[in-house]
């Protein structure tokens, strides 16, 4: 690492809030998984004990989008908080080298020696080192709350002193319930939410039965539970219920699906 490395990465520490701005993401809506999230950052603000948060999940699922929410969040501006945001998945990240994050983060801890630092690292399965960099962060950083996203195979690739000292999160594809209220089935109005047993009960039914026989007759016994959420998404807006479930169904961009089969 040399000078100018230095300067390069903390010129786009500084940067940060142009950078998320940027993303233009919606910060409104928060998923189930946001939960998990609010806790820790409740507890890091109680004692400032450092906290390193990996977030994992599929491509496209929404985790930069869980890791702004956490960026903007008010209670963080409240306590004197400095956020930094970095991708790294920029291309050009490589030139600057991880050793000039770590020493640039170290160096904004001197420069405010009372403020609690918030560190967001985008995408870090990019980085070879990026393990070995959080956990230097992590012990030599004091008041640091440390955010991470990667891939879903992330945690393979987590050491075992990191995998001691990190929380791992894992983010699960949207739930056609999240879906429904991200699109916000009539204006400003949330649909309502599935009672949470017949999650449950369909998991039962799909797997963890002995036959295909008794799936069916488990899927059949969850048919009036989903009948009756169905008619509850129809009242307030039933001229979009169907294509947003459609499109939910086909057109869910993480998830493969299969290639249509035509007749020969």
């Amino acid at each position: 690492m040399n000078d100018d490395q230095l300067r390069a990465m903390t010129e786009r520490l500084l940067d940060s809030d142009r950078v998320v701005a940027s993303l233009g993401l919606d910060n409104d809506y928060k998923r189930s998984v946001w939960n998990d999230l609010d806790q820790q950052l409740e507890a890091f603000l109680a004692d400032q004990k450092n906290r390193w948060l990996i977030i994992s999940g599929l491509r496209g699922i929404g985790k930069t989008t869980l890791m702004t929410q956490l960026y903007g969040d008010p209670r963080i501006e409240a306590a004197g908080g400095r956020c930094f945001y970095l991708s790294l998945d920029d291309v050009s990240f490589g030139s600057l080298s991880i050793e000039s994050l770590v020493e640039a983060i170290k160096r904004q801890r001197q420069r405010y020696p009372d403020s609690p630092l918030f560190l967001f690292l985008d995408e870090v399965h990019f980085e070879p080192q990026w393990s070995l960099a959080c956990k230097l962060m992590f012990d030599r950083v004091q008041q640091l709350f440390l955010v991470c996203t990667g891939s879903s195979a992330l945690n393979l690739k987590v050491g075992a002193d990191s995998a001691r000292r990190s929380v791992l999160i894992p983010a699960h594809p949207l739930s056609l319930a999240e879906s429904l209220a991200i699109n916000r089935l009539a204006g400003d109005q949330s649909p309502p939410a599935p009672d949470p047993s017949l999650s449950r009960k369909l998991q039962r039914a799909l797997f963890y039965q002995p036959d295909s026989l008794a799936v069916y007759q488990q899927l059949a016994a969850c048919q009036p539970q989903v009948d009756e959420y169905y008619r509850q998404l129809q009242e307030p807006a039933s001229d979009q219920v169907d294509r947003l479930i459609d499109d939910y169904i086909n057109g869910y961009k993480t998830l493969p699906l299969p290639a249509p089969t035509h007749p020969i």
